[in-house]
């Protein structure tokens, strides 16, 4: 077997590095809502998403490098963290949710994840279209999430 040594360019191991210094603050505090040690309204957790949020895409970014961001996002499984937590605080009533504020932050990230217009993107997310379906209306912005993801997406729109 051949093995070829590739030199990474200093952007990409910069977005690599920004959005893996993200995961252990969400690992940390994911595992605090397991062993029920986590204060509500967590602002380390919200103030990270923040600038997550705004690291992943920004309309006047080139399109390459938000692509590469959101793809680096995908590949170190950071959109299933936040959907774990999304998840661990929805109890299957749309007017309960607890730590609304952090729900809404989690929504804002994967909403700015779908910005951009990338079907691969939108492709990713549509396996929990039911569970975004469920939280329609509960006051956390899921609707701009399900509209990112389905408008002019014929995959979507063929399976839905």
């Amino acid at each position: 077997d051949a093995l070829t040594v590739e030199e990474v360019k200093k952007p990409l191991m910069d977005n690599f590095t920004f959005i893996e210094g993200i995961i252990p603050i969400l690992t940390t505090f994911r595992e605090e809502i397991e062993s029920q040690h986590c204060l509500p309204g967590n602002d380390d957790v919200i103030g990270a998403l923040k600038e997550l949020s705004e690291f992943i895409y920004t309309p006047d970014q080139d399109p390459v490098e938000s692509k590469m961001r959101q793809k680096i996002m995908r590949s170190l499984q950071v959109l299933e963290l936040i959907l774990q937590y999304i998840l661990s605080n929805y109890d299957g009533d749309r007017e309960n949710l607890r730590e609304l504020d952090l729900c809404k932050t989690c929504y804002e990230v994967l909403n700015r994840y779908l910005e951009g217009d990338s079907r691969k993107n939108e492709n990713y997310l549509a396996r929990h279209i039911d569970f975004f379906l469920g939280q329609v209306c509960s006051d956390i912005d899921a609707e701009k999430v399900m509209i990112q993801m389905v408008e002019d997406n014929p995959v979507i729109e063929q399976n839905g």
